[in-house]
């Protein structure tokens, strides 16, 4: 039975020029977005310390709450042998409990 969630995905903006970079990560700025997730297609959750970094040098928007957490969720798709991987706001234990709860709120 499939079953849908949404969660809030952050990903990089393209407000960055890609013709000129003087360091690999000098302009990299995140948006955030919905993401409707169907859960037959999560491998893991995972939290993703990373994004904290960014967070702290100000890559991330503003209006984040400085005590957010982050959770890399892989994603595989057996119809095609792929797979992907998206960070949302959040962390592990939230993203299993709404995946567990049965509306996905």
């Amino acid at each position: 039975m499939k079953k849908f969630i949404k969660l809030v995905e952050i990903y990089e903006s393209c407000n960055a020029s890609k013709k000129v970079q003087p360091t690999k990560n000098a302009n990299k700025r995140y948006s955030l977005r919905d993401v409707i997730v169907n859960t037959n297609n999560i491998a893991s959750i995972f939290e993703d310390t990373a994004f904290k970094q960014k967070q702290r040098i100000g890559h991330l928007p503003d209006d984040l709450d400085e005590r957010q957490s982050f959770s890399r969720i892989q994603l595989n798709f057996s119809g095609n042998l792929s797979s992907a991987s998206i960070v949302v706001i959040g962390d592990p234990v939230l993203i299993f409990q709404k995946i567990n709860e049965p509306d996905g709120r």
